[in-house]
Order: structure tokens, then C-alpha cells, then sequence
């Protein structure tokens, strides 16, 4: 799932299906997944549920409306049958080498989108 300006350069990694964000509700497509992962935080377990198979999973990077994503691992651990989860990164070292070693055997290709000065992305990590 992207927006509209990313389609074709999305199209080019050779994915299956691109939802255009912009223009579709991917909740609307009548499709059921093993897996929800909300790379960027947009949506919610709440919107996504319907989109899950009994046992499916959804992840997010974020938090969540009023952090919903930090009780509710816990709590669709016990009711019902899709779960969320919630990275915790224990070891973040760790994770960029894994990463760091995924990119240079060509199994993963980052999309970068935009790029920052290294002042200002300092500066965001005050915050």
C-alpha cells in the first residue's frame, strides 16, 4: 500500500498487488490476511480486524490512539482470536546489523522515500 506518486516505483519491485491509499479503502477489498503490519502507524487494530484471519496478526510501529497498542498485545492475547503486537526493540544494535545483512545479500530493498540533514533529525529526537 502506498500513495498515488509511489505506485509505479512500488509496481517495479515486482509486488503482486499495490493499493493506492489515496484513491482506496484497503479495508473495502473484501481480502483476508495472516498479517497486518502498519509500517507507518495509519491505522489501528480496530480498522484492520476485519481484515484478519482467525489466529492473524497485526502489527504496528506506533503507539496507537491513546496507546492502545501497549495493553492490547495483552489483551487479544486473551480475548479473541486475532492478536496484536507491538514491537519492543530490546536490542536496536542487533536489529540494524540483521538488516544491515538482509540489504547487502539483495533480500531486502528499502524504499526511501525522503532523506533529512542530520541537524534536523537531531533535533527531532529532543523532542
Amino acid at each position: 500500500m502506498c500513495g498515488t506518486k509511489n505506485v509505479e516505483r512500488i509496481q517495479a519491485f515486482g509486488v503482486e498487488k499495490v493499493i493506492d491509499f489515496e484513491k482506496e479503502d484497503f479495508t473495502q477489498h473484501g481480502e483476508i490476511y495472516d498479517y497486518v503490519f502498519d509500517a507507518v502507524g495509519k491505522s489501528t487494530f480496530f480498522k484492520c480486524k476485519g481484515l484478519l484471519k482467525p489466529g492473524g496478526i497485526y502489527l504496528s510501529s506506533e503507539l496507537g490512539p491513546w496507546w492502545q497498542n501497549l495493553y492490547l498485545p495483552l489483551l487479544t492475547r486473551i480475548f479473541g482470536s486475532k492478536k496484536v503486537v507491538f514491537p519492543i526493540p530490546f536490542n536496536i544494535k542487533a536489529s540494524l546489523e540483521y538488516m544491515k545483512k538482509l540489504m547487502e545479500a539483495g533480500k531486502f530493498k528499502p524504499l526511501i522515500d525522503r532523506t533529512y540533514p542530520w541537524k534536523k533529525s537531531a533535533k527531532r529526537s529532543n523532542m
